[in-house]
């Protein structure tokens, strides 16, 4: 067995331990009495509206994303990059409500169609009560889809770059200021629309701080990690650790491709959480004055 093959298993066996975990939270999680609702107490009828609009346009682009997944598909005859990539992405979106690991610096507008949140449910996780109720026809669609895409986005970016420049620190660079800049826009559209707030915020590393519109400049980073995967497959040409990402590279079987999701779902489970383990090293203690059904 070859370095590379061996990191590949390491990989996958890390993950496998990430989609067991998440899948002991889901399961107690579905076999709880928490009924599948929208809290539309005080929320203005535009601000509902947005929310649903916001739902349907994600909605819509998860059909046109497997649509597109399926097609790659049947064209290739064989699982493609895209696939690979989205459900590796799926498998890190149990981490979303860790935003509030150690206090409550964010909430989603409540009138999103939700069912509570798993991290109670979660082995070990020692939380007793719901971090982030989650909004699962937005949020849930944003990791299966849009995180993906725009994996796919930098990818192609830079391989346009790369025709400037064969700088791979350089390349790095772009890909992740391009992805944080997207995921920052993203962001400030939620809150404009009063679609989700930023609850407490560092005062010092904030914009807007102490208004309804503040949000942390360490959110930023957080575009780094929706940026590595698309790095990572621009650079599996120069770097040949990085040839496993490839789903038509070596054997076509089913293991195969279980173990290339599972490596890639290890390596962004462990980027994600070291985001959100940082994101609670920083004292956030600036608040503001939000309508009551965004104060989570």
């Amino acid at each position: 067995m070859t370095t590379s093959s061996r990191t590949l298993r390491a990989l996958a066996a890390i993950g496998a331990l990430f989609l067991a975990y998440q899948l002991w939270g889901y399961v107690g999680w579905l076999l709880t009495d928490i009924p599948l609702q929208r809290n539309g107490d005080g929320v203005p009828d535009d601000v509902k509206a947005s929310v649903i609009r916001g739902e349907v346009l994600i909605g819509l682009g998860a059909l046109v994303w497997i649509g597109f997944l399926v097609r790659g598909i049947r064209k290739s005859g064989w699982a493609t990059w895209p696939l690979v990539l989205s459900v590796s992405w799926a498998l890190v979106y149990w981490q979303e409500s860790l935003v509030n690991l150690d206090n409550r610096r964010f909430t989603y507008n409540p009138y999103f169609l939700s069912r509570g949140d798993w991290i109670p449910n979660l082995p070990f996780s020692g939380v007793d009560e719901p971090m982030l109720d989650q909004p699962l026809l937005m949020e849930a669609l944003v990791f299966l889809w849009m995180i993906p895409a725009v994996g796919l986005a930098i990818a192609w970016l830079l391989g346009k770059v790369s025709r400037l420049t064969s700088s791979i620190p350089v390349l790095v660079l772009v890909g992740c200021l391009v992805a944080a800049v997207f995921e920052t826009a993203f962001e400030f559209s939620g809150i404009s629309q009063q679609l989700l707030v930023w609850n407490r915020v560092p005062e010092d590393l904030s914009l807007h701080a102490g208004t309804v519109r503040q949000w942390p400049m360490t959110e930023f980073p957080l575009g780094f990690v929706w940026a590595l995967p698309g790095i990572l497959w621009h650079l599996r040409d120069r770097i040949a650790s990085l040839t496993w990402l490839d789903p038509a590279e070596g054997e076509r079987t089913a293991a195969s491709v279980v173990i290339r999701i599972l490596a890639l779902t290890a390596v962004l489970n462990v980027a994600f959480l070291t985001y959100n383990l940082a994101l609670a090293l920083v004292p956030a203690t600036t608040t503001a004055t939000f309508p009551p059904w965004l104060k989570g």
